[in-house]
């Protein structure tokens, strides 16, 4: 019986979608008696084209050369240089001779393309330890969150059913089957962990010095002055750092134009403010939540960008929001009065 799906991994399917696909791009304008008109065509165009793999057309290895009509080849006048039909046998024979060096080589070429992205089948045994590619054989419960592991286990083969499938002993409260493909298993390796020592040294724990009574230790000291200059602890705040924006960001809504100015500027000033509480007055009421949401908003590019540069300082701004109106606190950084 014919199979449920259609066959496409052979050079006679192949070559039917393609006499199909002719004769759909043929019979556009008409396609009236197709079998006798366009049928014959195609057919004779395909045994004329050449051969990717071996080179030759279908007709040179069949009727030796390029008939007019395929049934008179050996009823035409030979041709220069061949006297006799043993003479058309052997230029044949060595024709179909260079045609199969050329189908092996193809091949052998296509096996080492295949056989590059692919693996041999692993040869697992009873006892062996693997795990589970969450990826290929989803198990329900355990992804709940996109830093997950994408691997579950270990576990223990207790059967080897075939050399495609095999059976685990996952315990009598396991909701799902205990049979596996190898194809979603990764397997932990037989021989012994080169890395087993250095992996327990850097396991261990920390010592902390300890202090000595003897000196004297301050856990914080009041500055008033540098290098005999006094300082004034006042709060100065910034409005903005001026810079010309690019023709993309013109373009942008408020929001993502001032985003993109905070990314930038925390970048700019990261070796003062990295590790520092940081307040971000801002007349956007969007701006910190487009970095602390969690939900599933597919965000532009941009944003997404701005996002992953902020995300590891976010514990450290506050954002509030304040109409543009009452800014009466903050100047340009040219207008600013110097450091005294």
């Amino acid at each position: 019986p014919s199979p449920p799906h259609h066959q496409q991994a052979n050079a006679v399917e192949r070559a039917i979608q393609t006499a199909q696909q002719v004769l759909q791009a043929m019979g556009t304008e008409d396609r009236t008696h197709w079998d006798r008109r366009l049928l014959p065509t195609v057919e004779l165009a395909m045994n004329a084209t050449p051969s990717s793999v071996t080179g030759f057309r279908p007709f040179d290895l069949i009727f030796v050369h390029h008939p007019d009509a395929a049934h008179a080849v050996f009823d035409s006048v030979d041709h220069a240089g061949v006297s006799s039909f043993a003479d058309r046998l052997a230029v044949a024979d060595e024709r179909l001779q260079d045609a199969r060096i050329a189908i092996q080589a193809a091949r052998e070429e296509q096996k080492r393309r295949y056989d590059k992205r692919r693996q041999p089948i692993p040869p697992f045994a009873v006892d062996d330890q693997v795990y589970i590619r969450l990826r290929d054989r989803p198990v329900p419960g355990l992804l709940t969150s996109k830093i997950d592991p994408r691997k579950a286990g270990l576990y223990r083969i207790c059967e080897v059913l075939s050399p495609h499938r095999v059976r685990f002993d996952l315990g009598v409260d396991s909701t799902i089957g205990d049979e596996f493909s190898v194809e979603q298993l990764d397997a932990v390796p037989r021989f012994p962990d080169p890395f087993v020592n250095a992996r327990e040294g850097l396991d261990a724990p920390v010592i902390p010095a300890l202090h000595d009574v003897e000196e004297d230790a301050s856990v914080s000291t009041p500055i008033e002055s540098v290098n005999g200059v006094s300082i004034e602890l006042r709060e100065r705040p910034v409005a903005f750092l001026s810079r010309l924006t690019s023709a993309t960001e013109r373009k942008m809504v408020a929001p993502e134009l001032e985003l993109c100015c905070l990314a930038w500027a925390y970048l700019r000033w990261a070796h003062w403010l990295e590790g520092a509480s940081v307040t971000v007055v801002t007349d956007h009421a969007p701006l910190g939540s487009m970095l602390t949401s969690t939900t599933s908003i597919p965000y532009g590019p941009t944003i997404s960008r701005c996002r992953a540069l902020m995300l590891p300082h976010l514990t450290n701004l506050r954002f509030v929001h304040r109409a543009g109106n009452s800014h009466i606190n903050v100047d340009a950084l040219s207008r600013l009065p110097p450091a005294i």
